[in-house]
């Protein structure tokens, strides 16, 4: 319990911002905790301390997913039809679980040997995580977090123009976290900001400022971006690609 509201103090202004990414966490701390279960057995000098580890691992995963379940669902309900996502994301799940408790009741009875066990441990775990990387790296999310926004600057200022909501959800790494803050200060014409793909932008390409020592035709607008929330929030268009996650 104390981990639960810990976790939640800590991080839970970046579950929303950076969801991808505390998804495909959550998923990694359940195998964690699965694995320590089982190294249990042999340390029982210390079987209290590593349980308590477990469940601590399991309170971040029960904060981190269900709040990242929620960001995903309501970004994948592109037809304000959220409840309906909802439950057809409960029901996909019942079945995945009905799927893997026949095999694991399967597996049980054919499978004897203990380094046999650990060996399909690994494997099943592998498979799940590389699965769930897939998973959340094929999610393209219209509105912009702090990586999103510097991937999508640095894109600016190589080849003077904006990157597509496409090529830059697909080069946001997933694994590790953006830096602690970020403040950029930019200049992109007009004609960039108004034909870009990101809703985000093109609102900023009909609320921009010019200045007069800046040439014609160039806009100058400053962005702040943290970790702790996102820089901009905007409606997802009906183009966006939606995936599910299990």
């Amino acid at each position: 319990m104390v981990g639960r509201i810990t976790f939640a103090w800590w991080k839970g202004t970046s579950l929303d911002s950076d969801c991808k990414r505390w998804r495909l966490y959550a998923d990694i701390f359940n195998d964690l905790s699965f694995m320590v279960d089982l190294l249990a057995p042999f340390f029982k000098p210390h079987t209290l301390p590593i349980f308590c580890f477990s469940s601590l691992l399991r309170s971040i995963v029960g904060v981190a997913g269900g709040a990242t379940r929620m960001a995903l669902t309501q970004h994948q309900s592109i037809a304000n039809n959220m409840a309906d996502v909802s439950a057809k994301d409960g029901s996909q799940e019942t079945l995945v679980n009905l799927a893997a408790l026949i095999c694991n009741l399967i597996i049980v009875h054919l499978v004897q040997d203990r380094q046999l066990s650990w060996i399909l441990f690994f494997l099943f775990v592998l498979g799940h995580l590389y699965a769930n990387y897939r998973a959340v790296k094929v999610v393209v999310m219209s509105s912009l977090n702090e990586t999103r926004f510097r991937l999508l600057y640095d894109e600016y200022l190589a080849h003077h123009q904006i990157g597509s909501l496409d090529a830059i959800n697909a080069a946001e790494p997933v694994l590790l976290p953006a830096r602690r803050r970020l403040r950029i200060t930019y200049r992109m014409t007009n004609e960039a900001l108004s034909t870009t793909s990101w809703p985000a932008l093109s609102v900023c390409s009909t609320t921009r400022t010019s200045a007069s020592s800046l040439p014609a035709g160039t806009a100058s607008s400053s962005f702040f971006a943290t970790t702790r929330r996102s820089a901009f929030s905007s409606k997802r268009s009906s183009s966006s690609n939606t995936s599910k996650l299990r």
